[in-house]
């Protein structure tokens, strides 16, 4: 597995997880199950943001990936704060369900790259 490929599955499964804690926040859930679910759909979120910006720089400068992996989830969290400030769960879940379908297109497109397996020798055409 790729980091590409780790990076849509934390985005899956972190928007996954703040999908549902807006279904039951509309259920009328109490704020101490939903504050646990907002933490780890957080972390999950944050960890697929780092593979996704260090994907946005090339491969040869490593300290870039670096310097990028760590600013983009920053510059991604301080707009999806600006947008919070009505209805912070509504937001959350809509944010999750758009990181859901980009992780899921990255992993489709993840599956199409891989090359065929081999069958026969180096030199087989």
């Amino acid at each position: 597995m790729n980091l590409r490929t780790v990076a849509a599955i934390a985005g899956v499964l972190g928007g996954l997880v703040w999908v549902a804690r807006l279904v039951l926040d509309l259920a009328g859930v109490s704020d101490t199950t939903l504050d646990p679910l907002y933490l780890l759909g957080g972390l999950l979120l944050v960890v697929a943001y780092i593979g996704f910006g260090a994907g946005l720089v090339g491969k040869s400068a490593h300290w870039l990936q670096v310097i990028v992996g760590l600013c983009f989830p920053a510059l991604v969290w301080s707009v999806l704060e600006m947008l919070r400030a009505d209805n912070p769960e509504l937001v959350d879940g809509i944010f999750g369900a758009g990181t859901i379908v980009a992780s899921a297109v990255v992993i489709a497109r993840e599956r199409k790259r891989r090359p065929p397996p081999r069958r026969a020798g180096a030199h087989a055409r």
